[in-house]
């Protein structure tokens, strides 16, 4: 187990029990804080934060960072002071651990350590086998379908065999990326639903400041992934994330707190006096990369194939993924979706709305 502290202590190490057998197997790194402005960061099985001498608004950007640079990874915070006010606020957060004084002093035991290495797995699992979420699906006759070449999209079979499996090479930032050069994505494809009807109400002018509104906040929402708003249409943007899926799962738990916050939204923060809807959809796929404004020579099958996912099959208020893409569905909401049919020879998946 790949054991990874944040801390400032460089003699700092986490005490492990006496009767943790399996200590020996855990690889414990440290790092200095300051390595959280990095872009590249080695890779763990969990990830700690040593939070002392931090205040919430240093910890709430450490903890950002981490997310950033390490998506889709276990974290925690260690807190040898007991100087956190609120340790609670951090499992809402996303954390799967907190060590406390007691612990510290105590020694971490060797039941702890394997939940946690438990936790990580299940993590890695449902990222690499989207298709064991089948027996977890509920009443739904037709089960999510496996992430295979056969199920993948016969109507793309060339993509399907150029690239049968999620990137893993580290993402180099947007500016490492030359004009031209075609690399693997997440494809987020997200609009406002029925925006005809909702521009005739409201006016043009009106629905474009609305637009940008919903834009900036999307944006916001989605600031940990490292995406970017590649092409905007009237009502509709397409945002590229880059692999691996961790940063796509953080993209699905975005888009599914956004659905359940859309009342709110709408009404309190874009001021609408009627009901906002939104729709999503995501594929993974590959395409030529122009930079945000030049997309206009951008020629590539996955692209056509999210705006046509988005425009002619996604529903309102739900998140329309490819099979290409279920490896991103966080294991822990699979019951939240269930089989949407096939759409241009590619199996679908939906959320289910909230009620």
């Amino acid at each position: 187990m790949r054991i990874l502290v944040y801390s400032d202590k460089a003699r700092f190490r986490l005490t492990l029990a006496a009767e943790a057998a399996s200590a020996k197997a855990a690889q414990e790194s440290i790092l200095p804080r300051a390595e959280l402005s990095k872009r590249a960061a080695p890779e763990a099985d969990i990830v700690y934060l040593d939070c002392r001498d931090l205040d919430q608004g240093e910890i709430k950007k450490a903890l950002t960072r981490i997310k950033k640079i390490h998506p889709g990874t276990p974290w925690g915070c260690i807190d040898p002071k007991g100087s956190n006010p609120d340790p609670a606020q951090l499992f809402y957060e996303g954390a799967c651990d907190y060590i406390g004084p007691a612990l510290l002093k105590n020694g971490i035991p060797h039941s702890r350590l394997k939940q946690l290495l438990s936790y990580a797995e299940f993590l890695t699992r449902g990222a690499q086998a989207p298709e064991a979420m089948n027996s977890r699906m509920s009443s739904d006759s037709k089960s999510l379908p496996k992430n295979t070449a056969e199920t993948r999209g016969r109507g793309s079979a060339d993509a399907v065999a150029d690239c049968p499996s999620i990137q893993r090479e580290p993402f180099p930032g947007w500016e490492g990326i030359k004009a031209g050069e075609t690399r693997e994505f997440f494809f987020l494809y997200a609009a406002i639903a029925n925006s005809s009807a909702l521009k005739a109400k409201i006016g043009e002018k009106r629905f474009a400041s609305l637009r940008e509104a919903l834009m900036t906040h999307l944006r916001k929402e989605f600031a940990d992934t490292d995406g970017q708003a590649w092409m905007q249409a009237d009502s509709a943007v397409l945002f590229l994330i880059p692999p691996p899926e961790g940063r796509a799962r953080l993209v699905i738990e975005a888009c599914l707190h956004a659905l359940l916050s859309t009342p709110l939204l709408g009404y309190e923060q874009l001021g609408l006096e009627s009901p906002l809807s939104l729709v999503f959809a995501l594929h993974y796929g590959k395409t030529p990369y122009q930079a945000p404004g030049r997309t206009g020579t951008v020629v590539s099958e996955d692209v056509n194939f999210i705006f046509h996912l988005g425009t002619k099959k996604a529903q309102a208020e739900r998140i329309s993924v490819s099979a290409r893409a279920m490896a991103a569905i966080p294991p822990r909401l699979t019951d939240h979706f269930s089989a949407a049919g096939e759409f241009e020879g590619v199996e679908i998946c939906a959320s289910r709305r909230f009620l």
